[in-house]
């Protein structure tokens, strides 16, 4: 099968994998193949995923709310974290921004491929390291970055939770953030001058949302 070969060429976590395997995986029960069109979601926040699911064609993004969390094209997989962790529920959204076709392979199905195929369980562990690795720099960021960033990182997870025009207590915000009232009203400031915000009775509202993702990387 064309598609088995492109896979194990193409795709990291099936490197080095025997053709036996991945065909069992896809001849497994509960294997199948999903399309998409744009705009639809492949995964919902808050839907069980007990899956590996493996971008064959197309695009995708996961969000969560506002929040680009991640993009996937043709050879990307999602689902690995929640296949084994005890808890299958998504945290973010994913959605097609094109027509895109997947493989779904069922916890059960990547359980025995895992157990036949040494090659395949160290391709995973390395996916998960490597996981684990992005996760690590995207702390230090939070906690490393400048307080305007910091400032900007928590509106914007305000504003996925509670909508762009929303109270914030300054008091709390400081603590939360391991800054001075004075930096955080400066951060406010230039986010204003930047025109990611705007402050008006009391409220803060978000007028550009690129611009405050910008503020932040």
């Amino acid at each position: 099968m064309r598609e088995i070969e492109w896979i194990l060429k193409n795709v990291p976590l099936f490197n080095g994998v025997r053709e036996d395997t991945l065909t069992h995986l896809y001849l497994h029960e509960g294997s199948q193949k999903l399309h998409k069109e744009k705009g639809e979601a492949l995964l919902r926040a808050g839907d069980k995923n007990d899956a590996l699911i493996l971008i064959l064609k197309g695009k995708a993004e996961a969000r969560k709310g506002s929040v680009l969390l991640r993009t996937f094209s043709a050879g990307d997989v999602t689902g690995v974290s929640t296949l084994f962790g005890g808890n299958e529920v998504m945290e973010s959204d994913i959605i097609a921004q094109s027509r895109l076709e997947a493989a779904v392979f069922p916890r059960e199905a990547v359980r025995a491929a895992l157990k036949e195929d040494a090659s395949f369980s160290e391709n995973y562990i390395a996916f998960l390291s490597s996981r684990i690795r992005f996760l690590n720099s995207v702390i230090s960021r939070c906690t490393d970055g400048e307080p305007h960033q910091r400032v900007a990182r928590l509106l914007q997870e305000i504003a996925a939770d509670k909508g762009p025009c929303f109270s914030l207590n300054a008091s709390k915000a400081c603590v939360a953030l391991d800054i001075s009232r004075a930096t955080f009203y400066r951060a406010l400031s230039l986010l204003q001058q930047k025109g990611a915000i705007v402050r008006c009775e009391g409220k803060i509202c978000i007028s550009d949302k690129e611009e405050l993702q910008n503020m932040i990387c």
